[in-house]
């Protein structure tokens, strides 16, 4: 009787890890993309939306800095 219990309680566990993790992963794509975006160029972000920067422009932030003056 004690291990059918154990074992449910497992599945319940990593049933629950992995609902955890979709979400930690729903909730960190958007953030991850959105830096990376921000680090293309204009025509390279309409270029390819989908890939990454073949150039890792920082100086985008300084742009922003001081155009948005943010």
């Amino acid at each position: 009787m004690k291990l059918q219990k154990n074992k449910g309680i497992n599945r319940l566990y990593v049933l629950l890890r992995v609902l955890l993790l979709a979400y930690a992963g729903i909730v960190v794509y958007p953030i991850i993309w959105s830096i990376l975006m921000s680090l293309k160029s204009n025509k390279e972000f309409f270029n390819n939306i989908w890939g990454l920067p073949s150039v890792w422009a920082f100086e985008n932030y300084a742009r922003a800095w001081t155009t948005a003056r943010i």
